[in-house]
């Protein structure tokens, strides 16, 4: 099934046409932005960003590696960046992308080399962006632009 989470999204009419037009009404979920997120992503078995423009740096991946989850996204702002390859599949098109999630669906089988990801992912993401990382490399940054 699918769950879509965002404002305005439990009402749009529009995108329930379309998923009762793509046979998927019966499986999709539409929830408003919620204030647990962590409760969608652990359910998930992966995470989808579909945002074409307007992401800076979409933390939505990195809530959801936090919680083990596999994510694909379109190259859009810094998502390149934020994750090895293993972990964000940066997809060009839909159908790629499409190719990409049924490749990783179809290898979910092997329960322990996913937990073992699941595991990485958490745990990269407290390496990486936990405060004092993001501080320390704020200043860094912060220190280099006032040098020139």
């Amino acid at each position: 099934g699918f769950v879509l989470v965002g404002k305005g999204i439990a009402d749009n009419e529009e995108l329930k046409v379309l998923a009762r037009e793509n046979g998927v009404l019966e499986k999709t979920i539409f929830f408003e932005a919620l204030q647990d997120i962590n409760k969608i992503y652990r359910s998930l078995d992966v995470h989808v960003v579909t945002s074409r423009y307007g992401e800076g740096f979409p933390n939505v991946i990195l809530e959801s590696l936090y919680c083990g989850i596999r994510n694909f996204a379109f190259d859009v702002g810094d998502t390149s960046l934020i994750a090895p390859s293993n972990m964000v599949s940066i997809c060009d098109n839909a159908t790629e992308m499409a190719s990409a999630i049924m490749l990783f669906l179809e290898s979910l089988n092997d329960s322990i080399s996913s937990r073992d990801l699941a595991l990485r992912m958490k745990s990269f993401v407290s390496r990486e962006y936990n405060i004092e990382t993001v501080v320390r490399k704020y200043m860094v940054l912060y220190e280099a632009c006032g040098k020139e």
